[in-house]
């Protein structure tokens, strides 16, 4: 995800290591995986509150990554677009990130719904699925329903969408093909 100007700026003044690394130590080589602990649990202890920083939030570096994928999951970004930017095959990516995948049966119905009406002569709105009782789900869960009840419903009628039954299909046109019988 490099490339963006404030990268670019600091890849300008810094620069990278000969093996292409942002971070390496002044003479050029890889910085031991004790210091980079050392700086991240300093950071944690000062960008955290007491109580976050005793919990295993953002434990080790490795956790944003974890973080970042489970929430483009969890935005709706196809899995194959995550699995790009992640460096991971799409195979990986579900078996690893599968279970952190919240609310995706209830956009599945909601399609399957959607699909059914667009079938119909007189399309109706699908029926709205009750909301789930938000004492009864953790924080995580009641952060992704709120986030996707904003999501637009896909368009029940329009030019990509099934036809209606009545309508002529070009292939109705054409004459039935010579099997050579």
């Amino acid at each position: 995800m490099l490339g963006l100007r404030g990268d670019a700026c600091v890849i300008e003044r810094f620069g990278t290591a000969p093996d292409g690394r942002l971070f390496r130590t002044r003479p050029g080589g890889p910085i031991k995986a004790t210091r980079y602990l050392a700086v991240w649990r300093q950071a944690r202890a000062t960008a955290l509150a007491p109580a976050e920083a005793a919990s295993p939030l953002a434990k080790r570096p490795y956790d944003l990554r974890h973080a970042a994928v489970s929430r483009w999951l969890n935005a709706g970004v196809p899995p194959t677009q995550v699995a790009e930017w992640a460096g991971h095959s799409v195979r990986v990516l579900l078996a690893v990130y599968a279970n952190c995948i919240i609310g995706e049966d209830q956009r599945a119905l909601r399609l399957i719904d959607a699909s059914f009406a667009a079938e119909q002569p007189n399309p109706q709105k699908p029926p709205a699925h009750a909301p789930r009782d938000e004492r009864a789900v953790g924080d995580q869960d009641r952060v992704h329903t709120m986030s996707t009840g904003t999501r637009t419903p896909p368009a029940t009628t329009g030019p990509n969408q099934t036809p209606e039954n009545s309508v002529p299909r070009p292939e109705a046109d054409l004459p039935e093909p010579d099997w050579g019988l």
